[in-house]
This record gives structure tokens, sequence and C-alpha cells, in this order.
């Protein structure tokens, strides 16, 4: 890198911005504080009439925290496989053509052909998101999931002759098959959030490969200046006692467990109320769960998706943070940020042996974990903090 030079980052991601993932915002925040360029790629359009990313930032964000150069879309129109070629700045020995890497791409798709369609849709924006990136002077592509992301993030960086890399979350990894070996052994380095994540990543490295360099566990976190710690007992106790949880509204996140177990509780006369943070395809569903058999003794309230401010202030009078992750159609969860969240602000947590989150709480040390999809066990870890 030449001396003065600032290093450019392209991000790509499924959406841009997300409300529910926050830890994407911290990422590039992270870039930005040490003086990287940052570009973001979001493989999903903008929505009609909300063309400005900007304007959707959380009120706790802005352009310059992030170092943000420019937010680029997809174009709605999908470009003709090998249509596109870009004008190279220099002459670079690591640059791929641009059929042979849509070739490698949609080939690997047809053993999973219910991920062929997206796979030819991704192939087909390589080709004008590199130029745009080419123009823009980028020097590394980071994915910060491990699918799709990581899949354009891939075949712009063999384009253009970069450096990539890729986050490995959950669903993202565990859900998505094509193309994941290549993207693996292609990628400089992938970050896994999670031990389990990284052994699962091994399988598909040469058996001689140094993984220890290229796949480097590093756990989501969270500013600790954000979240003061209040320990429990200097709370005003909640009365009725609430059971918090916190998450996108999806099976994996073991909400329906939870809403179970609130009915068992108020059948042995322990009265609370549930309060669920958060939007989602499960929402109805769950509503309807919450209807069912209602008990006077077990409230539960939905609250939509919040700002992180407000979600930080219902984390703070939470008398439980409870976390009933779970298998289910979206794949594994990895380690909840939310958890780590709660944990700094000092109210007491329970969850689930479930993916990661063991290596965040040791059961009867930082929290009670329960086994996934038990409402039972559920039940019995809040009665026996409630009681």
């Amino acid at each position: 890198m030449l001396p003065g030079h600032t290093m450019r980052i392209a991000h790509f991601v499924s959406g841009f911005p997300v409300l529910s993932e926050t830890f994407v915002l911290d990422e590039i925040q992270a870039f930005a504080k040490e003086g990287f360029d940052n570009i973001v790629v979001s493989l999903r359009p903008a929505q009609k009439g909300r063309e400005d990313p900007l304007v959707d930032l959380p009120e706790d964000r802005s352009a310059k925290d992030l170092n943000l150069v420019k937010v680029l879309y997809p174009d709605r129109a999908l470009t003709p496989l090998g249509s596109v070629e870009i004008s190279c700045r220099e002459e670079n020995p690591k640059r791929k053509s641009l059929a042979s890497i849509q070739f490698e791409l949609i080939a690997s798709g047809f053993r999973f052909p219910w991920e062929l369609p997206k796979l030819l849709i991704t192939a087909s924006r390589i080709g004008r998101c590199a130029d745009s990136l080419e123009k823009l002077g980028i020097d590394h592509c980071h994915a910060h999931f491990a699918h799709y992301p990581a899949d354009l993030a891939w075949g712009c960086s063999r384009l253009l002759g970069v450096t990539c890399s890729c986050n490995a979350h959950s669903y993202d990894l565990w859900n998505y098959q094509a193309h994941k070996r290549q993207r693996v052994q292609a990628a400089d380095q992938v970050f896994p959030i999670s031990h389990l994540n990284r052994q699962h990543l091994l399988q598909y490295l040469p058996e001689k490969s140094d993984s220890g360099e290229k796949i480097l566990v590093i756990h989501c976190g969270i500013h600790l200046e954000n979240y003061p710690f209040n320990p429990e007992d200097s709370k005003e106790p909640e009365e009725p006692p609430i059971l918090l949880g916190v998450g996108r509204l999806v099976d994996t996140k073991g909400f329906a467990d939870l809403i179970l177990a609130g009915k068992k509780l108020a059948r042995q006369g322990i009265r609370h109320e549930i309060q669920i943070i958060g939007e989602g395809p499960e929402r109805l569903n769950l509503e309807k769960l919450a209807a069912q058999d209602s008990h006077e003794w077990s409230t539960v309230r939905f609250f939509g998706a919040l700002p992180r401010s407000l979600v930080r202030q219902h984390q703070q009078r939470a008398s439980l943070a409870v976390q009933p992750c779970c298998p289910g159609k979206n794949g594994l969860d990895g380690i909840p940020v939310v958890l780590m969240e709660a944990m700094a602000l000092g109210t007491p947590v329970i969850s689930t042996r479930f993916a990661g989150i063991p290596e965040l709480i040791e059961h009867r040390h930082e929290g009670l974990l329960a086994e996934p999809a038990s409402p039972s066990q559920l039940e019995e870890a809040i009665g026996n903090v409630l009681s």
C-alpha cells in the first residue's frame, strides 16, 4: 500500500441498514475508527421512496461515524451473464475472467438446485458491482455473512484482484451449501463468531492448510460504555416481574417456548409479564399462541422492532432476559448479542444449550441454561429465579 493511502473496504451485506443487525454497524464503525474508508454493497435494493440509506440509520449513527463513502444497491434489472467488462486501472495477474468466475459460481449450484436461482442472480451482478468498486478504488472485499454476500464479495475480489474475507454467523453458514467449499478455500481469512462454527469450517480446508491463520474466531461484542452495569440487587423490583425476549421473530429464537413456559408458570401461581421486542414472519403465530388458553397471571406484550436506545431501557428494567434459542427452519443461531447486552447491564439471563451459547454462558455461573425446545425446563429455570 502506498504511503498516505487510505485503505478502502467494501462491506457486503444482505440489506442495509437492518435494525436487527446492529453488529454490522458496529463492525463498520470499528473499521472507521481505524481510519479506513467504507463502502457498503447491499444485495437487496433500497425500499421504494427510501433510496437514501442514511435516512434509516439509527439515531446514534451517522455517515461520518462510519466513514461511509457510498452505499451501492444492485440494479433491479439483471445483467446478462458475461456482458460486463471492467476497465482495469493496471495489469494485475491476480485478476480472473468474469466468465470463469460466473461459471464456477453457477456450477456449484447444480447439486443444490433450490439455491441455483439466487446464485444466478448473484453471478449476474458481479460484473457491474466490481466495475463500480473499481472506480471507487476498493482495496479489500469483506462479507458480513457467509452466504450470498460472501459469494458476491468473492466474485468481485477475483475480478478486481484484491483480497477477500468473510464472517460466519449462523443461518448464513449452516443453511447454504452451494459454493461453500470454494468460498472458504478462496478467502484470505474467515471469521466465525464461535468455536462451533470454526470446527464446522475446518472440514472445507485441505488437511495440510494453516487453518490457525486462515480461520480465526472473533466473537461479536458490545461497547461496554453504552451498557453501564447495574446489579440486580440495586434495582427496584418490577411487579409483576418482566421476562424479556429480544430478537427477530423466527422459529430459532424460541419465543414460542417462552410463551408456553409462561403459561406453565401462571398455572403454578407465579405472576409475570412477557415482553417480546422484534419483528418477523412468526409474529402472527406467536400472537395466536399467546391468546390460546390465556391466563391473567401471564401477560404477553409485543413491542415490534425498536431502536437500540429503547431496547436498552427495556433490558435495564427487565427482571430476566430470556433467549430460548432452538433448532428450526431458520437454521442455527450464533451467540445472541442481546445476551451480552443484558449481562453487561446486570440483568440475569436464561438461555439454552444451543449453537455457540455455551461459549458465553456456563450454567449456574453467568446464567442458567435449559435444553433447547423444552418449555418445561425453561419454566423450571425461570421459576427457580422468580421464586
